[in-house]
């Protein structure tokens, strides 16, 4: 009913780290693709939205004989394709993370696009007006990816280019505001990452100096991390935030039988340039070899180090 009341010119299925095949996974309702093929909505599925697409309209969907993870190249197959009516190359790199794909398309799709290992990366039913990506075109890692959402946003679907940052920035705050009132009192846990930054300061914005911030060095932080972090909080974004160091608390917890076997240092750098998504940094051997020697030697109760490397999601910046 919000779908409908909304009016949308266009409907974007995202992505996410459920399968189709896993009973309660995310669905959309029944009749939903005949209600926007009647009143000319174009609808593009991205990664689980694909897949989803291809399932409901009566393709097939199966668990990939090789994952795909990470940044790899895609070759267009068709002519005729519509999202990708507007490149020169016909070989683009995109940033893959599925583990299900698409064996068998629903009757009227074309294959637009596959990758090396020849799964299907892009369909399209251009009459129906229902559109799959099986890649993320949103992140920074997909070299032609805004180009493509834009052909489907105002090629495809003709929206309006009327939508501006600021207009969120005020919904967001007018929301903020309705909700809490003008005497309550709020609290945000601050991790010194992106999504809580933004979210405190959009809420600093809306309640001022109601909205009292914490942040809690647990003793595992990076060299210098504490105050690098506590600068950006209090003279940069100007939020009202307390630090609350609970580091001996924390590291009494950690390895206190005295043990003196060797360890293994696992090293990871990853670059990113949007927050969404992170790759590994390709260092020289040479100096990973040096870092090695260094901590071997210098370190006590270490013997090893090893550099990690992946590309598959979480594991670019969590550690399982």
């Amino acid at each position: 009913e919000d779908t409908i009341k909304a009016c949308p010119s266009a409907i974007i299925l995202s992505g996410g780290p459920n399968s189709v095949h896993v009973e309660g996974s995310p669905r959309v309702w029944d009749g939903f693709f005949e209600y926007c093929e009647e009143n000319s909505i174009p609808v593009l599925g991205v990664c689980y939205g694909m897949q989803l697409i291809v399932q409901m309209l009566g393709g097939k969907v199966e668990p990939c004989g090789k994952s795909e993870y990470g940044r790899m190249p895609i070759k267009i197959q068709s002519q005729d394709t519509r999202l990708y009516q507007d490149c020169v190359e016909d070989e683009q790199y995109v940033w893959m993370s599925h583990g299900d794909e698409a064996t068998q398309l629903p009757p009227g799709f074309i294959i637009a696009a596959k990758s090396e290992q020849g799964a299907l990366v892009a369909v399209e039913n251009a009459a129906r007006g229902f559109y799959g990506l099986q890649y993320h075109p949103e992140v920074t890692h997909s070299d032609q990816g805004m180009e493509t959402i834009k052909t489907f946003l105002f090629d495809i679907a003709s929206c309006a280019k009327t939508w501006s940052m600021e207009e969120v920035l005020e919904e967001q705050i007018a929301k903020i505001k309705a909700q809490v009132g003008d005497k309550a009192h709020a609290i945000c846990a601050l991790s010194g990452g992106v999504d809580s930054a933004v979210a405190a300061t959009l809420v600093h914005k809306a309640m001022g100096d109601r909205l009292h911030c914490c942040f809690v060095d647990n003793g595992l932080l990076r060299f210098n991390e504490q105050e690098r972090v506590m600068t950006l909080f209090k003279e940069k974004l100007h939020l009202p935030v307390t630090c609350v160091d609970a580091s001996e608390r924390t590291l009494a917890k950690l390895k206190g039988d005295c043990r003196t076997h060797s360890h293994v240092v696992a090293l990871r750098a990853i670059t990113s340039s949007d927050g969404m998504t992170a790759d590994w940094y390709h260092f020289e051997p040479k100096f990973l070899q040096e870092v090695s020697t260094r901590i071997c030697n210098q370190v006590k109760n270490v013997n090893r180090v090893c550099y990690d490397i992946t590309s598959k999601p979480p594991s670019t910046i969590e550690w399982e």
